[in-house]
């Protein structure tokens, strides 16, 4: 070993060397903003989700990177059901001790 080390191919010139995965075309991102999201938090679900959704038939297409959730579907509306029920079991109004930690806006017009 008195020369130097042989260079080495990269992994996309070695035999059988393949892209792991990556079938999305080039330009698109791997999420996809949901329009009607039906449940608290991020507007947007990975891309293999949203075509998982769509073979589902719960949700389509309406460009390459939004897909519309169907309103009737009953997993679309049993996520729903669950998102609202944190706000529909609160039946009583705050105490003057938890209003006094929410931010002021305008503090002078209250």
């Amino acid at each position: 070993m008195i020369g130097p080390p042989v260079p080495r191919p990269d992994s996309q010139e070695a035999d059988g060397a393949s892209p792991r995965g990556n079938e999305k075309p080039k330009g698109l991102s791997a999420y996809v903003r949901v329009v009607n999201a039906a449940w608290n938090g991020s507007g947007y679900i990975k891309r293999k989700k949203a075509h998982h959704y769509v073979k589902e038939a719960r949700a389509i297409f309406v460009a390459p990177d939004q897909l519309r959730l169907i309103q009737g579907h009953p997993k679309n509306l049993a996520a729903g059901v669950s998102a609202a029920a944190g706000y529909k079991s609160i039946t009583r109004t705050m105490t003057l001790d938890e209003l006094t930690h929410l931010p002021m806006v305008r503090p002078s017009r209250a």
